[in-house]
Order: C-alpha cells, then structure tokens, then sequence
C-alpha cells in the first residue's frame, strides 16, 4: 500500500488482523474491530490518522479503546455533551464541549475523558439534503458494552428540515446534545437489587418454616394449647 501514491483513505475494519499493515503515512486508515498486537507506547498509538477502536494490543485483553492510557478517577453517572458546540451548562447540568471536526478515519477522546468517538469515511456536510447520500449509522457504546448497533441519527432524531440555515444548501443539524444518565445512581438501590433482595428474604422464611416445622415446634404448642401433656 505504500505504492499507491493517491490513496487517502484505507478501511481494514473487521477482518481479523493480527499485525499491523504498512500504508502512506499521510493516508487514514481503519483498524477497528480487529486483533492487533500493539503496545501502548507504539508510534501508532500517537496517530490521530488511525482509528483503533475495538481493537486489542494483546490477544487476551480485548477492549472497546486500544492505546487509551486513561482510568476512571471515580464513577460518573451521567453524561452530557453539546454536540458541535463548546462547554455549556444547562439546568444546572454541565455539558461537554464538542468542537472538534472529526474527519475520516479517526479516533479522539474527550478532554474529560469520559467519553469518544469513532469516524470511518468523509461524509459532505454541505448537501442539500442527507437523503441522497448513504445511510449514516453508528454502533453504540457505554463503558464497554453495546447499547446501539446501526444507530441511525437521521431516523431517530429527526432534524428541522432548513435548507438555509447556518448557510445555503446545508440540511441542518440533526442532533444539539446528547444526555445520558444511569439508572441506578448513587444512594439508590436498582430494581434487579429489590428484586433479588425479596426472593432471598423469602427463601429464608420458608427455611426456617420448615426447620421448625421439621422439629415439631409447631407440633409441641399445639399439644400444649389442647392439654396434652404428662
């Protein structure tokens, strides 16, 4: 691949490598949901020109971002970002900044850390409408597992439909912010916790029933209460 002299953009996205290829190092390139071997301090590590997502740099440890180095300092609950704008607070709820451009083939961490995205491709922004070009979907992610596969913003968020606005021929946005928070925050006991809490209960009760029944507790004060003893 280092011979093709116009080549800009390459997709080896799910195909099982194991090692990384050699392209032009002025090409992006998709690597996600493959099996590389790739250390943390690699050069390709550093190249935003590379989307790594979903890919391992050890066989056995698989995770969703490869090379990230970052670590939770401490849980989150919620997330909030304002898509396309900077660092805003609303109702008292503080959205992330979301300035960046993207592009093809990348990866890019928030600077809080607390999330990322993923791009494969160029999508042309400046059409007059998304309904001629391809379908636009995404999969997903919340720490680590798939909460939406073939996501479609189009579909699901519904945009206003402007054709003039910020500018001529651009559709529109289709989505401002994005918000997601937990069920079960802290101090509060999740439904799955109430349920299994319950059950346990009830077992119990029903052991101890029956290890007093089968010792004839219950049997000792009815004879008792009739006047049956010696």
């Amino acid at each position: 691949m280092t011979r093709l002299r116009y080549l800009q953009i390459i997709d080896l996205s799910r195909n099982y490598l194991n090692v990384p290829p050699i392209w032009r190092k002025n090409a992006y390139i998709d690597l996600s949901c493959n099996n590389l071997s790739i250390n943390r301090g690699s050069q390709i590590c550093q190249d935003d020109r590379v989307n790594l997502f979903s890919t391992s740099w050890t066989r056995n440890d698989i995770e969703a971002v490869s090379c990230l180095s970052l670590k939770c300092t401490k849980p989150s609950y919620s997330l909030y970002i304002n898509c396309g704008g900077n660092q805003a607070i609303v109702n008292g709820k503080s959205y992330d900044g979301d300035s960046d451009s993207a592009g093809p083939a990348r990866f890019r961490a928030s600077s809080t850390g607390n999330w990322a995205f993923s791009t494969t491709g160029v999508f042309m922004e400046n059409h007059e409408t998304y309904g001629s070009l391809g379908r636009r979907v995404f999969d997903i992610y919340i720490q680590g597992k798939q909460m939406q596969k073939d996501f479609n913003i189009a579909q699901e968020a519904g945009g206003v439909g402007t054709q003039a606005v910020p500018n001529k021929s651009v559709y529109g946005p289709l989505i401002s912010a994005i918000s997601v928070e937990s069920d079960s925050p802290p101090g509060r006991i999740s439904t799955g916790a109430i349920v299994g809490i319950v059950v346990a209960a009830t077992i119990i009760m029903i052991l101890v029933f029956g290890i007093l029944w089968w010792k004839g507790c219950f049997g000792k004060k009815n004879s008792l209460a009739r006047g049956d003893y010696k």
